[in-house]
């Protein structure tokens, strides 16, 4: 690194390129134990564009090396700034824009702890500091939550135009963002993205689905839960198959555990149930006990379901799926052909009342098997 420091000094470009490309092919090891030093190094001389790379890549793949240390609020703007405008960098918004804070109080101590002391002055301050790092927060990804209690305070520091249609976002159905031109970094999140035929979501939602089958808790999937081993088989699609229980039953009796998707019309609302037990038209009439059925919700804000009364979690019945809290009811398409209500599940997922389906599918869930290679 002295060596790399004196060529620079010299402007030898041919040999301090060659030691940065030393260094990362031959001695990666000792640079990702030193990473704070590469980055006080390689971002203090802009020459150095390979270390800079090395240092950047290396933080958007793992994150947490870097924003979970107690060095974070030290690290240099411009390198901390590389990471907030890189798509690659596997991090939530949310997570983003609550570390910037953090890092932006820290670079100005005479702040007072709590912002309800805050006068227009100080918010100044500390919109100076942070306001390169905003225009890279993809803020439409952000939870209703979050928004309310971790961004509204701070929300003479953003742009009028965009906090006013941030606010239209989170509280008006359906409403169409203006300033939503930053590619997703979701993508990058380690996310599992499961080849699904659907008309009603897509692999990262069954991803989604996936791990909390696998136990999953949470509205996105950790490294825990990342690695897919479950296939989405279709089943039944209403308008393929038909809306009634009796065309259910044919396609969907006896195929093992499966997922329910439906669509409710006039609103973009996307409501399931997972039955891990086979759905069997002969048991009309009984209950089947199951700890691991839930039921969920797709919207803005995700919400996940767990049965609490496991003897009454699957309802066997001539009509279509029916999870005790929802079900599928005569034709499913038509009036009071969907409904909810919470009764043994322990989250809320919609408003309690009778919808039409507007789509519905089924899918049969299966364990992919593992590869077993046979030595030669």
């Amino acid at each position: 690194m002295n060596l790399l420091i004196a060529c620079e000094k010299f402007k030898l470009k041919e040999l301090y390129d060659y030691i940065q490309d030393y260094l990362i092919i031959h001695h990666q090891t000792w640079l990702f134990q030193n990473l704070l030093l590469i980055q006080q190094i390689g971002f203090k001389h802009p020459e150095f564009i390979k270390l800079q790379n090395y240092w950047t890549e290396t933080i958007c793949e793992q994150p947490e090396i870097l924003f979970n240390s107690t060095d974070f609020i030290s690290v240099d703007k411009k390198a901390l700034l590389s990471l907030y405008k890189n798509e690659i960098l596997c991090m939530e918004e949310n997570e983003l824009w609550d570390y910037i804070i953090l890092w932006g109080k820290a670079q100005n101590p005479e702040l007072p702890e709590k912002i309800s002391n805050w006068t227009a002055n100080e918010f100044n301050i500390l919109k100076k500091t942070i306001d390169e790092f905003i225009p890279h927060i993809r803020f439409y990804e952000i939870p209703s939550d979050d928004f309310c209690f971790n961004i509204m305070p701070y929300g003479s520091m953003i742009c009028n135009d965009l906090y006013q249609d941030l606010s239209r976002y989170h509280l008006v159905s359906n409403w169409q963002p203006k300033f939503n031109s930053l590619k997703s970094r979701r993508i990058n999140l380690n996310l599992s993205n499961i080849p699904i035929d659907s008309k009603l979501i897509n692999g990262e939602q069954a991803a989604l689905i996936s791990s909390w089958i696998q136990g999953n808790n949470e509205s996105k999937i950790s490294k825990k839960y990342s690695k897919a081993n479950l296939e989405f088989q279709l089943l039944a699609r209403g308008s393929r198959d038909g809306f009634t229980g009796a065309s259910f039953h044919k396609m969907c009796d006896n195929k093992g555990p499966t997922i329910t998707i439906i669509k409710l019309k006039g609103e973009p609302s996307i409501l399931g149930g997972y039955n891990p037990i086979n759905w069997e038209i002969n048991k009309h009439g009984n209950y089947e006990k199951t700890s691991d059925s839930f039921i969920f919700s797709l919207d803005k804000e995700i919400t996940l379901s767990r049965v609490q009364n496991y003897d009454n979690a699957i309802f066997q019945n001539k009509n279509g799926p029916n999870f005790n809290d929802l079900t599928l009811r005569g034709t499913f398409n038509s009036t009071n052909g969907v409904y909810y209500a919470k009764y043994i599940y322990d989250q809320k997922i919609h408003a309690k009342g009778y919808f039409i389906a507007d789509e519905y599918e089924v899918f049969s869930i299966i364990t992919r098997k593992k590869k077993i290679i046979k030595s030669l």
